[in-house]
């Protein structure tokens, strides 16, 4: 997660979740992050049950990461990736990537074809 202290005290707020979860420094923006992330995961989940990929960015200003890509392509879609390719080995059940209905907001007339 982005902002560790409010992570921390939502988790405070799950009846019983003393011991069981661990809040962990992700920053979606950064395939740094990314990768220290899943070394986190590595070092305390021998198994994952469920990787469950659900963050996301739109119609934020265009700029580019540090690692070069446009902001929302590297959150949405780069990142995503990296990190369920990093742990896929631990990953026993299944990858869920949750997304949104933003696509609905295209013009449907967009000949996307031109776009090839």
């Amino acid at each position: 997660c982005r902002k560790i202290e409010e992570a921390e005290r939502k988790l405070k707020e799950i009846p019983n979740s003393e011991g069981k979860f661990k809040v962990l420094p992700l920053d979606l923006q950064s395939l740094d992050s990314v990768r220290a992330f899943a070394g986190s995961v590595r070092e305390t989940a021998p198994d994952i049950h469920v990787l469950l990929n659900n963050a996301g960015i739109m119609m934020s200003p265009h700029f580019e990461t540090k690692d070069g890509f446009e902001s929302q392509f590297q959150t949405n879609y780069l990142s995503h990736f990296l990190l369920s390719s990093l742990l896929l080995d631990r990953i026993r059940s299944r990858i869920v990537n949750v997304s949104s209905v933003a696509h609905v907001m295209a013009h449907r007339s967009t000949n996307w074809r031109i776009y090839k």
